[in-house]
């Protein structure tokens, strides 16, 4: 199978082409976002990024994503410090932030779906970040909307699995992780239905 390229070389000619006709090999943004993507640094802040995020998320699943929230659900009870809650809703916005920086970097890199060697069709887990990246902007939508019992947020710690696949003894969660994004169309075809169905029932 068509893995993800290790070089310009190997990836699709023009990256994104809707963005001002594109990004070719030798544009200086595209060779700095495709290096970014290799970088030992970066990938090891995101990697301490998604675990900081899916630790939050494991421990803290009833603190109110906000004090608007807070104030617009009544059931809601909060015994943590406003403050705590301040800064934890920032962080976890600071969190979706770097993966869409992430997910920008590398379609920017290898393209979004046009070939083999793009974002989303040379890696199951660029699949998954994008899925995650998108229901965490369903979620912040819902939020802002005001529908109550949208909680959406635990499904990014589906991204803690890229983790996992770096211990080798948990090599067998990268062949799951593949088998899913085979299915990944209409896996979220049926996510983006149970979506509106739960929006829909709120309003």
């Amino acid at each position: 199978a068509f893995g993800v390229p290790n070089t310009l070389e190997e990836g699709t000619e023009i990256s994104c082409p809707w963005i001002f006709g594109g990004f070719k090999r030798t544009t200086p943004i595209r060779r700095f976002c495709f290096n970014l993507t290799r970088n030992i640094s970066f990938n090891v802040f995101v990697m301490l990024v998604t675990l900081g995020n899916s630790i939050y998320i494991a421990m803290a699943p009833n603190l109110v994503k906000s004090n608007d929230s807070a104030r617009r659900d009544s059931a809601t009870v909060n015994t943590t410090d406003p403050t705590i809650l301040f800064i934890l809703f920032y962080f976890d916005i600071g969190c979706t932030i770097v993966m869409g920086f992430e997910v920008l970097v590398a379609i920017v890199a290898y393209g979004f779906c046009r070939s083999r060697s793009t974002y989303l069709r040379s890696s199951g887990f660029h699949k998954l970040d994008a899925a995650c990246f998108l229901v965490t902007i369903l979620e912040y939508l819902a939020i802002y909307l005001g529908l109550p019992g949208v909680a959406l947020r635990p499904f990014r710690m589906l991204r803690f699995f890229k983790l996992i696949c770096k211990i080798e003894m948990f090599g067998g969660v990268k062949s799951i992780i593949t088998t899913l994004s085979e299915g990944f169309p209409q896996l979220m075809i049926i996510f983006l239905f149970l979506v509106l169905t739960l929006a829909a029932w709120c309003i």
